[in-house]
């Protein structure tokens, strides 16, 4: 993780029982004073309160990183909080929290994922979107360009029937998701996608 320790470590006592360790960092040099949005150096404006990141717990106490964030001046995109290397924008979590998370969700039902991780269950969604979202971003527009081997399958998530399609590449291991939701089951789903330019 791209931080320092920016001094000593200390332990406070949670609300709801147990430890949290709150660990003050502060970023490197060279990623201090970065628009969060573009990423460029950017003159720093003025001094933000501390803030505190969730980060993977240390045994049973929970830690949470510590920083007072500065607002920068970025040309492009006006007065924005600087970047921080070990968080992704607006989020409370930091990545390595985030990302484990989002791997947990894959096998995991929501509920599960909130009660082993300690957080709230209507903050796993958003926390696997931010991941998603940089996944993408990552492995370009292109996901399905030139698929020669795909399983399909229509599977019920929901009572009342609802049934979602399912698309994935078998080359690469690579899933679209759920890319279309019907109220009914349909032999027509996959050229219904096709017709749509989902695939």
């Amino acid at each position: 993780m791209p931080t320092i320790s920016a001094g000593v470590p200390r332990i406070e006592k949670d609300p709801h029982g147990g430890d949290v360790v709150i660990v003050p960092v502060r970023p490197y040099a060279k990623d201090m004073d970065r628009c969060t949005r573009c990423g460029k150096h950017v003159r720093p404006y003025d001094r933000l309160g501390v803030r505190r990141w969730r980060h993977l717990d240390i045994g049973c106490a929970r830690l949470m990183l510590e920083y007072a964030p500065p607002h920068v001046t970025c040309a492009d995109h006006g007065v924005t909080v600087a970047m921080m290397p070990w968080a992704r924008r607006k989020s409370a979590y930091t990545r390595d929290f985030e990302q484990q998370t989002a791997l947990l969700n894959v096998h995991e039902p929501r509920s599960a994922v909130s009660r082993l991780m300690r957080m709230d269950w209507k903050s796993v969604g958003p926390v696997c979107r931010r991941v998603a979202d940089d996944l993408r971003a990552e492995q370009g527009p292109g996901l399905f360009d030139g698929p020669r081997s795909i399983g399909v399958d229509e599977t019920s998530y929901r009572k009342g029937h609802k049934y979602m399609t399912v698309v994935v590449d078998h080359d690469r291991g690579a899933s679209s998701g759920c890319i279309r939701v019907t109220d009914r089951r349909c032999s027509t789903s996959l050229s219904n996608c096709l017709c749509m330019g989902l695939i």
